[in-house]
This record gives structure tokens, C-alpha cells and sequence, in this order.
């Protein structure tokens, strides 16, 4: 017998494909993180992926450096206001600061 595939997305040659299916606001810590996010300058805020998260999206109030690295030594900045969305891949943790100011930060992940 085969298995009807039919509600599953498909990519240009009827092949089904992995897309997220929904989003999650709060990271994966015992006491969640959520969405807003409160940041500053000089604490470095590590959000705990999902197990299931393919992606976060990202939105900060103020320019927000991230990084893979807890000590942030070395980061991108993402600019107040704008939406920067990162794949995870097998990532655990993903971090955050305030660049030079505290600020507030939206965000969610997509989930598989």
C-alpha cells in the first residue's frame, strides 16, 4: 500500500519537502525565555534552541550583536528595527547583547 504524501509541501518536481510548521516564541531553558526580550550592553543573553527550531527570526529595538560564541568575541550586528532571520542547523545555543545600547528584542523560531 502506498502512503498519500498530499498535505505535505512539494518543491517544483512534485518532490515533498521539510518545511517548518510552526513557530514558537520562548526558547527551550527550564523557565523560558520569551518573546519581547528584554537586552542590555552588558549581560550576554543565551537563548536554548528547540530541538525542533530550523531557523530564528529576529528582531531588536537597538543594533543587537549575536554569535555562537557565549563570549561573544566574535558576533554580527543586526540593525535596530530590521528582521535578520539565522538557520540553526544543530546548533544548542544562539546569543545575544545589546551593541550599544539595551533594547528590546521580538523573535521566534520556525519549527519542523
Amino acid at each position: 500500500m502506498s502512503k498519500s504524501y498530499s498535505n505535505l509541501a512539494k518543491d517544483g518536481s512534485a518532490r515533498v519537502i521539510q518545511v517548518a510548521t510552526s513557530i514558537q516564541t520562548s526558547d527551550a531553558t527550564g523557565t523560558p525565555q520569551t518573546s519581547p526580550l528584554a537586552y542590555t550592553t552588558a549581560l550576554i543573553t543565551a537563548l536554548t534552541i528547540p530541538t525542533r527550531a530550523a531557523e530564528i527570526v529576529l528582531k531588536p529595538s537597538t543594533d543587537l550583536k549575536v554569535s555562537e560564541d557565549s563570549t561573544m568575541t566574535s558576533y554580527f550586528v543586526i540593525l535596530a528595527n530590521t528582521t535578520q532571520v539565522f538557520p540553526l542547523a544543530r546548533a544548542d545555543n544562539f546569543y545575544v547583547q545589546g551593541n550599544s545600547s539595551d533594547g528590546t528584542l521580538n523573535f521566534y523560531f520556525h519549527l519542523i
